[in-house]
């Protein structure tokens, strides 16, 4: 949670990050043409999200076992997930803890349901890279990410040893933006 635990976590997950990009404009040791943006989990779904409404300012976009779409509209994966983790997502959300109604206030943070993973695509290549049997990021979200990206491209890494799984991960981001910047 860190130290944007004070700004609520609404639909629009992206916009401290926003903030941070319109202002790389004035930091002069900035190349402000070779930007990309890197999201594991819930991050993953800014850096995603700003990939379609920063098109001009965004070159490059990983998400790392996003929290795109699945997890949030899905009452049966939602029920898999720790429920510390829950009460972390009810926190953010300005919630005492995770209740029932958790499931409909979290659809509005679905990437399809806001209709940028449904429609029309973005001009920024985003690489959706998960680990195999994720049970908050299943491929299907991967592959929409991909899918609405034009270059955009869906990869799913053994996740045994998990560490190893990690590290090929972050070798295929760095590949990634290294081709894409």
């Amino acid at each position: 949670v860190g130290r944007s635990s004070a700004w609520k976590l609404t639909e629009d997950s992206s916009r401290l990050h926003q903030a941070m990009l319109h202002e790389l404009v004035s930091v002069p040791w900035v190349d402000q043409h070779r930007v990309g943006c890197l999201g594991i989990r819930f991050g993953a779904n800014a850096a995603v999200r700003m990939a379609f409404v920063e098109q001009n300012l965004i070159k490059s976009c990983v998400s790392v076992g996003g929290i795109l779409h699945a997890m949030l509209t899905d009452a049966k994966r939602l029920k898999t997930i720790p429920p510390m983790h829950l009460d972390t997502i009810a926190s953010r959300m300005g919630k005492s803890s995770a209740s029932a109604s958790l499931l409909t206030q979290l659809q509005a943070l679905s990437l399809r349901h806001q209709g940028l993973l449904n429609g029309r695509k973005t001009k920024v290549p985003i690489l959706a890279l998960g680990l195999d049997g994720d049970p908050v990021c299943p491929d299907s979200d991967n592959q929409l990410a991909a899918l609405y990206s034009y270059g955009g491209r869906a990869k799913t890494l053994p996740s045994k040893p998990i560490h190893d799984g990690y590290h090929r991960i972050m070798l295929e981001a760095i590949e990634w933006f290294t081709r894409t910047l």
